[in-house]
């Protein structure tokens, strides 16, 4: 990854992300594009189950978004 400063004198090679509840550190890998052009056929990412992430919410469609907020709440509150 590039940094886009004049000031900076390292390049992140490696991102650490860190559980709260845990503690535990996860170490990911910074790819360039180019070295991931194969992972996009590949069945881990393919078969995904994208319905568990959460839902980006369009400011447009605030009707929409009541209403699924609201939904969401009373299942969490169920």
């Amino acid at each position: 990854m590039k940094l886009q400063s004049s000031s900076a004198k390292f390049v992140a090679k490696n991102l650490k992300l860190k559980d709260k509840k845990t503690g535990k550190v996860f170490e990911f890998s910074l790819l360039d594009e180019n070295q991931i052009s194969g992972f996009k056929n590949n069945s881990v990412i393919t078969s995904f189950d994208m319905s568990k992430l959460e839902v980006e919410y369009d400011y447009d469609t605030e009707d929409e978004q009541l209403t699924h907020s609201k939904s969401m709440l009373l299942h969490e509150l169920f």
